[in-house]
């Protein structure tokens, strides 16, 4: 997979589903990945039990259980990055010659670290999927509520999708809204970034270049988190009409 600052080479293995008359544990993956990166970081390498858009399940007849646990690690800094969610709620599925399905409601927590901080999502899902031999058709429900930096935003998200053979269509509508910020948090850590990286280029002969790289990467990345003027508008009339019409 080809992203915007690195190139990453994975390998995904499926296990078994585990039936027994009392519970299913069913979706379970092994991901591992190593990403390249196109600047000075090094080679970070992945894994991740399950993946955020194909979680675990443990279900206990309607009754169930979803999640995904993962880390990022590389050579010199070790674990960077953990990324990991669970749900409870209900799961139903479905087989009958066919056909086959699944329904699900749920509540869930994701937590969030790496080096742009900390995000916090609470949120409730309802999704279902429908396939018949060659055709499937699905859709989902997103309402949740996210923490990160100094803003807590409201998320609502509909999509759905359509898929016959090799052709699919999918159509997704959201409406993000700021709820809370609060700058004067992070102004006393920003004013030290600041002082510390003016420190740095006034005295390079005695300063260590990889501080001064580390300190203005810290200040950029603050920036560029603060500045981003988050959508607040609704969906238009014509976005949910092609909603509507798309098919």
């Amino acid at each position: 997979q080809l992203h915007g600052d690195h190139v990453a080479l994975g390998y995904s293995l499926a296990i078994p589903a585990i039936k027994t008359p009392g519970f299913n544990i069913f979706n379970l993956s092994l991901n591992f990945d190593l990403r390249v990166y196109f600047d000075k970081r090094p080679l970070r390498f992945g894994f991740s039990l399950a993946r955020p858009d194909s979680k675990f399940g443990i279900a206990a007849g309607i009754y169930a259980g979803f999640g995904f646990f993962g880390i990022v690690a590389d050579p010199k800094k070790g674990i960077v990055e953990i990324d990991c969610a669970l749900e409870a709620g209900a799961w139903a599925g479905i087989r009958f010659g066919p056909f086959s399905g699944e329904a699900k409601l749920a509540f869930g927590f994701r937590y969030t670290k790496n080096e742009f901080g900390v995000r916090l999502e609470g949120y409730i899902v309802a999704e279902g999927r429908l396939s018949f031999w060659v055709f499937e058709v699905s859709a989902r429900i997103y309402l949740g509520i996210v923490s990160q930096n100094s803003y807590v935003e409201g998320v609502c998200t509909v999509s759905y999708s359509v898929k016959l053979g090799f052709i699919k269509r999918t159509f997704s509508g959201s409406y993000h809204k700021k709820i809370a910020g609060a700058n004067s948090n992070n102004a006393g850590s920003q004013a030290t970034k600041i002082l510390a990286l003016n420190k740095a280029i006034l005295g390079l002969n005695d300063y260590d270049f990889d501080k001064l790289h580390s300190s203005l990467t810290e200040v950029l990345s603050y920036s560029q988190n603060e500045e981003v003027e988050l959508e607040t508008n609704p969906v238009s009339y014509d976005s949910w009409e092609k909603f509507i019409t798309i098919f």
